[in-house]
């Protein structure tokens, strides 16, 4: 999330931190490599600052169309080197 977004909808992720999605993300790239499953990770590629870049967001939520290209470019990179 990006709180500085302007439209940031602070009453819905007024609790919301990214040091707890940082945390669940570290958490959750063990578990996929404890069961040989691909991880991607999707913060760290749309993000700077720990913070979602504002050009990939409307709202500081949700992405917004050049976000859902750059996650389009990234998801394709990882998915053509496994062909």
């Amino acid at each position: 999330i990006n709180k500085d977004v302007d439209g940031y909808p602070d009453d819905m992720f007024l609790e919301k931190d990214n040091k707890d999605l940082i945390k669940f993300n570290q958490e959750l790239k063990i578990i996929c490599d404890d069961v040989h499953v691909h991880y991607f990770d999707v913060f760290s590629e749309l993000s700077v600052n720990d913070k979602v870049n504002e050009k990939y967001t409307d709202d500081g939520v949700h992405l917004n169309q050049d976000g859902y290209k750059r996650l389009f470019k990234v998801v394709r990179k990882i998915v053509d080197s496994n062909n």
